[in-house]
């Protein structure tokens, strides 16, 4: 008897740990999955401004934007990506931004290290970018300043 309680028991237990893994990972998903929709309004926005003015710059904001989405979709869903993908998505997004805000934004992004070769977990930097602009750029009403440094370690 003693014996059949801890098997049960052990049962439950590697049951329960099962489930709050999968809740974990789906909570994880989900949360990749997003797309900010106020960064999808203010690009699509951007991208109409640009039309009706019929600048130059339409086609490489479209663009941008198409690589954004498209990491997002097929790559955001992923464990881990190549750390350079992250940066290049990361860069994309500063870029729109950059021609969202015009002059009144100065960005400075600065990587020290090799990426090749590295792995991170997809769309890890986005939420401390956006928030800089969240709470940074768009409060601001003069000139602002992003600078974004990057480390990698070689160790």
């Amino acid at each position: 008897m003693t014996l059949l309680f801890f098997k049960r028991w052990f049962e439950k237990e590697r049951l329960a740990d099962k489930l709050e893994k999968l809740n974990i990972e789906t909570e994880l998903k989900f949360l990749k999955s997003q797309i900010n929709p106020h960064f999808l309004f203010n690009s699509l926005n951007s991208v109409y401004a640009l039309t009706l003015t019929k600048s130059d710059k339409a086609p490489e904001v479209v663009l941008k934007l198409s690589e954004i989405l498209r990491y997002i979709l097929y790559d955001g869903g992923e464990k881990v990506v190549g750390l350079e993908k992250e940066l290049e998505y990361l860069k994309n997004y500063l870029e729109l931004e950059k021609i969202r805000y015009g002059n009144r934004l100065q960005i400075e992004m600065n990587i020290s290290g090799d990426p090749s070769g590295k792995e991170i977990a997809p769309m890890l930097f986005l939420p401390f970018v956006e928030n800089s602009f969240k709470h940074g750029v768009n409060s601001n009403i003069g000139n602002t300043f992003i600078k974004i440094h990057v480390i990698i370690d070689e160790s």
